[in-house]
């Protein structure tokens, strides 16, 4: 695994160069990293045990990418890309069974580079994974994860490992490693501006990816992994390790909602984030403040309303469910269904919950369904970078 980091961090910016799309299908990657999640992927003939090239090239019917159309035409010339990448002289790398990597240098081009791998889960389907990187004509990076089902012979978008991943650094680049042939780790490298970098391990269970440790390096030992556990990731104790303490704590931050935005209330909403919401939200929140107040034009404001802590809907609210499923020894996700006292309308949340501060504090709200894409959160994020 470490010479496997290191190779594809060198090769990372690697350039792929551009081929047209004679089926005039779009292969712009921002539409994938957009839609992907919305489209589950039929494999023909995939059968029970699927290689990595026929997953790929149902994806790529679905997602056409210049890089994945680069490896299938060129996965079936094995001496020229199998023996020339050790060298650093073939763009192409396939292991026909679960790794297939594409990069390509063609003197000052530089667009796309690809990798996809499978990872075989125990109850005999496969999760399918595509890493995506496109340098010009803007830089665009990410990954897709599907869950491929034998008897329907199809692959459904399924979320990504490190969704509730806890930034060191709000403001920091992500980089990922999927790991290669008997190493299933998956790795997100994080790269703050004026900070080395942070490395995000999740260990692969059998069936998914979880959350492992975060270190400063790519590759440690068991010893140096716990040791930096204990140091970086507060993880919930027993007492507080279960469904009803997130439950509960759901339950305290709607009624201080409701005793905040009371008619005659003097209580100050932002004093919610503080008490409820977590060391990260915080921080994003404030860059938001701080580039509000800068802003001479009203069209270029943020305007944090009412949204923020109610999600729209107006006060006061019964909680009438919560339905908390419990991820890693820090992280939480709580389903909660609200209504409206005055008009009885109910609509339905999923607030990610993160243990923080020794306490279960919200790290981001999601509306539709696990889509952070339009979070609250995301788009405090994206405001802040631009």
């Amino acid at each position: 695994m470490k010479k496997n980091v290191i190779f594809l961090s060198i090769f990372t910016l690697l350039t792929l160069s551009a081929y047209g799309s004679s089926d005039g299908i779009s292969k712009d990657p921002k539409a994938i990293e957009k839609g992907w999640r919305k489209k589950t992927i039929k494999v023909e003939n995939g059968g029970e045990n699927p290689t990595v090239t026929q997953l790929l090239r149902a994806f790529h019917a679905v997602w056409p990418t210049t890089a994945a159309g680069h490896i299938l035409e060129m996965v079936g010339d094995r001496d020229f890309f199998v023996d020339g990448w050790y060298d650093g002289s073939s763009p192409v790398f396939v292991d026909p069974q679960d790794y297939c990597t594409a990069w390509y240098n063609h003197g000052d081009t530089s667009d796309q580079n690809l990798e996809a791998r499978t990872y075989e889960r125990e109850n005999g389907h496969m999760l399918f994974a595509v890493r995506i990187e496109q340098n010009n004509p803007e830089y665009r990076l990410f990954c897709c994860f599907y869950d491929y089902n034998p008897e329907k012979e199809t692959l459904a978008p399924e979320d990504e490992p490190y969704k509730n991943m806890q930034r060191k650094s709000p403001n920091s680049a992500l980089n990922y490693y999927l790991g290669e042939r008997y190493d299933q780790t998956i790795i997100v490298e994080e790269i703050p501006k004026d900070d080395s970098a942070w490395f995000h391990h999740y260990a692969w269970d059998g069936m998914k990816h979880t959350y492992h440790h975060t270190g400063r390096e790519s590759y440690e030992s068991e010893g140096d992994a716990e040791a930096i556990d204990d140091q970086e990731i507060e993880v919930a104790p027993e007492e507080m390790w279960n469904e009803d303490a997130v439950a509960a704590r759901v339950r305290e931050y709607f009624d201080a909602v409701n005793k905040t935005f009371a008619e005659g209330s003097e209580m100050v909403p932002y004093d919610l984030d503080e008490n409820y919401y977590t060391t990260y939200w915080n921080e994003i929140l404030m860059a938001v403040l701080v580039k509000e107040g800068n802003q001479n034009d009203v069209e270029d404001m943020f305007f944090i309303d009412d949204n923020h802590w109610t999600a729209g809907m107006e006060t006061p609210l019964i909680v009438r469910d919560v339905k908390v499923e419990l991820t890693t020894g820090s992280m939480a996700e709580a389903l909660v269904t609200l209504e409206e006292k005055n008009s009885g309308d109910r609509r339905q949340f999923t607030l990610l919950m993160e243990y923080d501060r020794q306490m279960w504090r919200i790290q981001n709200w999601l509306e539709k369904g696990r889509d952070h894409s339009e979070s609250i959160l995301v788009q405090m994020e994206e405001y802040i970078r631009d």
